[in-house]
């Protein structure tokens, strides 16, 4: 009763969420889901090094009146365009890194390997690194 109603929203915004809610994202996608969705690509559009875009559509919204926004910010014929394109997979994943032989190795003492401390137990450590630390423990 005591909330924020999305009708409050300017009619440029508004009109924006409900084109992406129902012409962009389709049937059955809630006002609240929009608004999830929309935050999220902000949120990628910032881990993408655009945090001065979002602050400039920030700006602008402050600082324009109501009476002289843009009322048609999403225009219908921008989306059906973009459902008409061939839309790109999700991006290739990089191939599995292959990971280097483990063995493990029991010590006796306390040895010092490239700057790194092993005590006095067992590890579970590459063949390289269990050679290293044989021949320190060896006395070599």
């Amino acid at each position: 009763m005591y909330g924020f109603r999305m009708a409050q929203l300017p009619a440029p915004e508004y009109t924006i969420l409900q084109r992406l809610r129902k012409d962009l994202l389709g049937d059955g996608c809630t006002q609240r889901a929009a608004i999830a969705t929309a935050l999220r690509v902000t949120a990628e559009v910032v881990r993408d090094g655009g945090a001065h875009r979002v602050v400039q559509h920030y700006d602008e919204f402050r600082s324009v009146a109501p009476s002289e926004r843009r009322d048609d910010l999403l225009p219908i014929e921008t989306i059906v365009a973009a459902q008409a394109a061939p839309s790109r997979g999700p991006e290739a994943t990089p191939p599995p890194v292959a990971e280097e032989p483990t063995e493990v190795v029991i010590l006796r003492r306390e040895v010092w390997l490239n700057g790194e401390r092993f005590g006095p137990g067992r590890y579970v450590v590459t063949e390289s690194k269990a050679a290293g630390l044989r021949a320190l423990e060896a006395g070599r």
